[in-house]
């Protein structure tokens, strides 16, 4: 194995603990040690990610509650089983050993977003990744077919000012040689998905997921 990091956190009761994570493979492999009874112990070892289209999802504290979290990868429903496409699924440790879990995102490294997702939303979720645009629906339980919720769109060519201004559109950030937008569609406001939650659960993403820039 080789090391990759080391990082000082918390968990969920508010106890300090060391969490250092490994590659192994296409893998990151993450020990976590607290102190217990005045030593330093292990409070869980071997706790394995998988990588998400060869990219490393490293502990990172996804939520800002100053607890670092660990990633899972989580299938999501496909309309083309040659090109599946996953969730991760944050969680923390316990000083019970007990996972507790706390987030959701969607991961679109090419492009170097995430966007966070209710729970809830999770289990019936699809996403249809196109050259820079991603379409969100979700699985209708009636078979009648999906229920279009969102388009995120990378904008990048000259004119990206005059497409990010149609009417709307959504900017999630604004670059300098990049927009993102967003365009939310009518059955989404029945999912709890509007314009500011949008706006607030966007962010770009680093090559290691431990930085993060809105």
């Amino acid at each position: 194995m080789e090391y990759k990091q080391m990082e000082a956190s918390r968990l969920p009761e508010g106890k300090m603990a060391v969490y250092v994570t490994c590659a192994q493979g296409d893998a990151l492999i993450t020990d976590v040690f607290c102190s217990k009874d005045g030593n330093f112990a292990s409070l869980a070892m071997g706790l394995r990610s998988e990588s998400l289209n060869h990219n490393l999802v490293y502990p990172t504290d996804v939520d800002g509650d100053g607890v670092l979290e660990l990633a899972r990868l989580l299938p999501m429903q496909s309309i083309e089983e040659k090109n599946p496409q996953y969730l991760v699924q944050w969680y923390c440790i316990g000083s019970d050993r007990m996972e507790v879990i706390k987030r959701h995102t969607y991961h679109n490294f090419a492009d170097n977003w995430y966007l966070l997702w209710p729970g809830e939303l999770c289990a019936d979720l699809v996403a249809e990744k196109s050259k820079q645009q991603c379409d969100f629906s979700l699985r209708d339980p009636e078979g009648t077919g999906p229920i279009p919720l969102l388009t995120i769109t990378v904008l990048q060519d000259a004119d990206r000012e005059e497409l990010a201004k149609l009417p709307g559109r959504i900017v999630l950030h604004h670059g300098d040689s990049v927009i993102y937008v967003a365009d939310l569609h009518e059955s989404a406001a029945d999912y709890g998905l509007t314009q500011e939650i949008l706006i607030a659960r966007f962010h770009l993403i680093r090559a290691d997921l431990n930085t993060q820039e809105d």
